[in-house]
């Protein structure tokens, strides 16, 4: 039997995923990365100290078993090398990863191809040149890679080998909604499916997903080509109070008021059971309590009118469409959600 639990970014990624799934994860017996690859950084404070993981899964740093599902594509040099990193913390990473033999594998050829994209704006990983052998169907896989050999196993085999024993398993996800593949955004986007379908497509039947996690934050970032930041000082002031660079390429995030409009939407189709909204903290410093809703931009004279608001309007939208509206959760603590 599995009980799945499921961690999904509702805006463009960078909103602390990675914080919600360590906090999760301790009480889960498998933590599984369902989407992204290297080009992910997820932030975490273990023991106090901050760190950055990017495909290996945060249940590592609490000695689950971690498993880097098959929708997920990886450079084996750069998984050696975070290896290496955790490690040095005392980790055991080698008897706790596992890799999906369907795992697709991110080559030379696919990094030196993507060393000069400008178009978009990616964190050139080689992610766009994977997916593109992917789908031709000429790629290579994580079976295909001997170094790896020791890590394999069949998803779908491993969560059903004793179908008596109960496995509660987290679902960790990577990037956001509106940069999965199909997003109407799109080409601003990653490479892959991003949603919540990638768990299905990892071995997890619709009806286990128990809990689904939707989160943001209480402003929207965005790193890329695309003009996303408004003009206005406000926007930089910002970044700054929340430390707005990526996790991976260390890149500016460009900042903008949340879309309330967006998030709804996300949150309908991805099925959220709660909803996960960080850095409030950050608004409080700015002192400034903004938001988009029906396309306009609304101001609240407080940080609990800005949250009530919110709220409300999330019910309202799942009532009006006769689903159970998720818990919303606000969060200014970078530790703990």
């Amino acid at each position: 039997m599995i009980i799945c639990s499921a961690v999904t970014d509702l805006r463009f990624g960078d909103c602390a995923k990675g914080k919600v799934v360590y906090n999760l994860a301790k009480n889960y017996d498998i933590v599984l990365r369902h989407c992204g690859s290297q080009n992910a950084g997820h932030t975490i404070f273990h023991n106090n100290i901050k760190h950055v993981t990017h495909i290996i899964p945060t249940g590592i740093f609490w000695n689950k078993t971690s498993i880097i599902g098959p929708q997920c594509m990886l450079n084996v040099p750069a998984l050696f090398d975070e290896i290496k990193e955790l490690e040095k913390l005392n980790i055991d990473v080698v008897s706790n990863l596992k890799i999906d033999y369907r795992a697709h594998i991110i080559t030379d050829k696919h990094l030196k191809e993507d060393s000069n994209e400008i178009r978009i704006g990616t964190t050139r990983r080689g992610v766009g040149q994977c997916a593109t052998d992917k789908f031709a169907r000429i790629g290579t896989r994580a079976e295909d890679i001997p170094l790896l050999k020791q890590f394999l196993i069949d998803c779908t085999d491993y969560f059903y080998s004793q179908t008596q024993d109960e496995k509660t398993i987290l679902c960790e996800g990577a990037q956001g909604y509106y940069l999965t593949i199909d997003s109407k955004y799109y080409p601003y986007v990653t490479s892959a499916d991003v949603t919540l379908g990638s768990v299905i497509a990892s071995g997890i039947p619709p009806q286990s997903i128990k809990s689904i996690y939707g989160v943001a934050k209480a402003y929207d970032t965005y790193v890329g080509t695309r003009k996303f930041q408004p003009t206005g000082a406000i926007f930089n002031k910002i970044a700054d109070c929340g430390h707005e660079y990526g996790a991976t390429t260390g890149r500016r995030r460009q900042c903008n008021w949340l879309n309330l409009d967006e998030l709804i939407q996300a949150a309908l189709v991805s099925g959220t059971t709660h909803i996960i909204i960080n850095k409030i903290d950050v608004l409080e410093l700015v002192g400034v309590y903004k938001l988009i809703h029906n396309k306009d931009i609304k101001e609240f004279s407080s940080i609990q009118d800005f949250k009530d608001f919110i709220t409300h309007q999330i019910k309202t939208a799942f009532t009006n469409r006769q689903f159970s509206y998720p818990e919303t959760i606000f969060s200014d603590n970078p530790y703990t959600i």
